[in-house]
């Protein structure tokens, strides 16, 4: 189920390396207005992985929660 935020998040982008594997990058912020796709576990008990913009971000569970909190 998406998630449209509703203010600005931290996020941590994957990337690609040119040995083939996904590291993590430097820390972003996704904007408000943003269509976030759960996709999948995070890297430790506190993330989740998303999709926006066709790219995959490492986002705060808990940044989840406050903008489900204030959409109700």
């Amino acid at each position: 189920m998406p998630i449209m935020l509703s203010k600005n998040i931290p996020a941590i982008p994957l990337e690609h390396a040119e040995d083939g594997e996904e590291r993590l990058g430097a820390i972003s912020r996704l904007p408000r207005g943003a269509e976030l796709e759960p996709c999948g576990l995070g890297f430790d008990p506190n993330t989740v992985r998303v999709t926006w913009s066709g790219r995959h971000y490492f986002v705060f569970i808990q940044d989840l929660r406050e903008q489900a909190a204030a959409r109700a």
